[in-house]
This record gives C-alpha cells, sequence and structure tokens, in this order.
C-alpha cells in the first residue's frame, strides 16, 4: 500500500472562503488584489491538490506538517512565512516545489518548474506550472489588429530599459502599439492583448529557477510571445516557430515592428503556439501530478524507508552539500 500523500500549506496561505468557492466552482475570481506569494502557493499547492482530488487521486491537503508519509510544500510559502526551520519528522518523505533559486535543506526529492534545472539538479524532476487560472484568450473579433503590448508581471520582473517613457515612445511612434502592464488582479486578461512582451534583463543568465508560464498562457491566450534569453523559455518553446526572442530594447523593439510588419508570421507564431500548448495544457499537466503521486513519490519513499539510519545521515550531508552549491555556485 503507498504512503499517504500529504499537500502541505500554511494557514497564511489557505483561499480565502469566497476565492475557496471559486476555484471549486471554477468561477471567475473576485475583482481583489491578489498577493503575489500568496497566490503563488494557491496555485502550486492548492489548486493541485484539488485538480487531483477531481481526477479520483487520494491526497490530503493540511495545514501543520504531518508525522509520517509523503509530504509536497512549496519550498517559498515556507521561507516567506518563516517555516523554513521547520522540523521534518524522521518517517516523512519530503518534497520540495523549487520557485526559489535555493533549494530545501531537508528536502529528500526536488519538483522544479524549469526543464534545464532538471538536468544538473540531483533527486529532482520537472514539472509545468500550470496555467494562469481563468485565462481569458484574445478575443478573435481583434483579427489582426496590432495596437495593444502586454507585460504580464510586476515591475521587478521587467528591464527598466523596457519601461523607459523614451523606450515606450519609441515603440509607439515606429508600431501604433501601446505597452501595457496590467494590474495583477487582471493578469488574466488576454481578450484585448495583441502581443505579449517578457524581458527580465539583458543578462547571460539561464534563470534557470524561473518557469516558462508567461510564454505557456500566451500559447494559450492566442497571443505572440517575444521574450527573454532564458532557459525556460527555450526549453519548452522555439525560436521563430511558436515565439520570438530579444535581448536588449533594441531587439525588443526590432521584432514589434516584424510583428507589425508581417501579419502573416504573427498567426503562424499563434497557431505554432496554440498546437504548443496542448503539452502544457491542465488535462497534460495533471497527468504529471498523476505519475507523481501515483507511481515516482511512493516507488523513491519505498527506497528511503529502507534506507538504514547511517544512510540517511549520509544522504542529509549529501544534501548539504547540494545546498552549499546552490547557494554559493548558483546550481
Amino acid at each position: 500500500m503507498n504512503p499517504q500523500v500529504t499537500f502541505y500549506l500554511p494557514k497564511s496561505c489557505l483561499p480565502n472562503p469566497t476565492w475557496e468557492k471559486a476555484w471549486k466552482e471554477k468561477a471567475p475570481f473576485p475583482a481583489e488584489r491578489i498577493i503575489p506569494p500568496v497566490f503563488s502557493a494557491q496555485n502550486w499547492i492548492y489548486q493541485t491538490w484539488l485538480l487531483l482530488n477531481e481526477a479520483g487521486v487520494a491526497c490530503e491537503l493540511a495545514t501543520h506538517m504531518p508525522s509520517q508519509g509523503i509530504v509536497i510544500a512549496l519550498n517559498s510559502s515556507l521561507e516567506v512565512y518563516c517555516e523554513w526551520h521547520l522540523p521534518i519528522p524522521p518517517a516523512v518523505f519530503f518534497v520540495d516545489i523549487v520557485t526559489q533559486r535555493f533549494v530545501h535543506p531537508a528536502a529528500h526529492f526536488h519538483l522544479v518548474q524549469n526543464k534545464n534545472r532538471a538536468r544538473y539538479l540531483p533527486d529532482s524532476f520537472f514539472v509545468p506550472h500550470w496555467p494562469q487560472p481563468r485565462l481569458l484568450p484574445r478575443d478573435s473579433g481583434r483579427g489582426d489588429r496590432f495596437e495593444n503590448a502586454y507585460f504580464v508581471g510586476q515591475n521587478y520582473q521587467c528591464h527598466q530599459d523596457i519601461f523607459s517613457l523614451e523606450w515606450i515612445q519609441q515603440v509607439r511612434r515606429r508600431t501604433g502599439l501601446y505597452v501595457e502592464m496590467p494590474p495583477v488582479e487582471c493578469w488574466h486578461d488576454y481578450r484585448t492583448a495583441d502581443v505579449v512582451i517578457a524581458l527580465r534583463n539583458f543578462s547571460r543568465s539561464g534563470h534557470f529557477n524561473k518557469p516558462a508560464t508567461k510564454l505557456y498562457n500566451a500559447w494559450h491566450a492566442g497571443v505572440p510571445f517575444v521574450g527573454g534569453k532564458e532557459s525556460g523559455y527555450a526549453a519548452e518553446g522555439k525560436i521563430g516557430k511558436n515565439y520570438l526572442q530579444a535581448n536588449s530594447a533594441s531587439e525588443m523593439l526590432a521584432q514589434l515592428i516584424r510583428l507589425k510588419e508581417d501579419p502573416k508570421f504573427r498567426k503562424q507564431l499563434v497557431e505554432q503556439g496554440r498546437e504548443a500548448s496542448k503539452r502544457v495544457s491542465t488535462e497534460a499537466i495533471l497527468q504529471h501530478w498523476k505519475f507523481l503521486v501515483l507511481e515516482k513519490l511512493p516507488e523513491l519513499a519505498e527506497i528511503f524507508y529502507q534506507q538504514s539510519p547511517r544512510q540517511r545521515r549520509n544522504f542529509l550531508i549529501r544534501k548539504k552539500m547540494i545546498q552549499f552549491a546552490n547557494r554559493h555556485f548558483r546550481i
């Protein structure tokens, strides 16, 4: 018999009754300000638990650390809510969902949201991030209109040159586009979007801890996407086929001009993106989670339970070394 699988979510991260009702009824969320760290925890933990239960997969949701079984938690929620050093009971096989650069020092296994990170982080498995809840796709009635460029994120997630007044005015003169950053409570609404831009910075960093969520959502919304040189985008998409790449403000402008002048190419990007979105649909990602909960994690937990005390100590020493490498060498 497989061990009990529990999704751990601090009480402070639980959705309020109004939000809980919206989650379960698949209704639009109330128009209130979303707190990103909390909403991230609800996306990864609450939503996953809810969808698995709806699919008939037995798993629990807890606001306290269970004494045994497989426990899955979001490492950023543990850190934000001062529970990073929460003791892990010896009978718990602990799995952290890595949304930050650092892995949890006591985790026996890691779930990562960037396919490239799983290639070099030991004891890890890639799981795509869920699509934006209640996503409203681009209005098909807009046709070939090319008027609105959206950056769907927060100020610190976009290079300052992209949202400088000078650059925005230049884009307006050269392409006719209005560049906007919708408020967080409107991140699901792509009805009036004609292109999505996402450029975090101009560094050579592959941002291995970041998912390709903005790309996924653009695909689902039926909107062409121009993103930075990030490993998550490169691992999931095909440059020139289902998204475009830019690594400077001038390159971003050049790509927008290209899209403005070639409606046929824009349509091809959207069609290829729609095809690629099938790999990261809610149904497809649910299959990843079913495999994890029903097969992969129970198998790993069984190996863990059969280890001797010395083997477990050696395992924790190895994890400490991995954590050290994470912090000092950006692994």
